[in-house]
């Protein structure tokens, strides 16, 4: 994540951050099971999350193939 950061020059204007053990997607229900294409058991689903002074604004979570809710144009127009 860091060094995808760096690559991109988000600077401070964007958190890029792992959750490598899958806590905050577990508590947040953020989570889904790719057992049955060999992806393991748990996976984060794919979300874009904005949050302004520590106070979530924004959650898109896509519920199907693709990116929608939680692509770049759906989270400008959150901002």
């Amino acid at each position: 994540m860091d060094a995808w950061g760096k690559w991109t020059n988000t600077n401070d204007k964007i958190i890029l951050a792992a959750d490598g053990n899958g806590e905050f997607v577990t508590a947040t229900g953020l989570v889904q099971d790719l057992t049955k294409i060999g992806f393991g058991a748990i996976r984060s689903k794919r979300f874009a999350l904005v949050a302004d002074d520590l106070k979530v604004t924004y959650v898109g979570v896509e519920t199907g193939p693709g990116v929608s809710v939680s692509g770049a144009d759906a989270v400008l127009a959150a901002l």
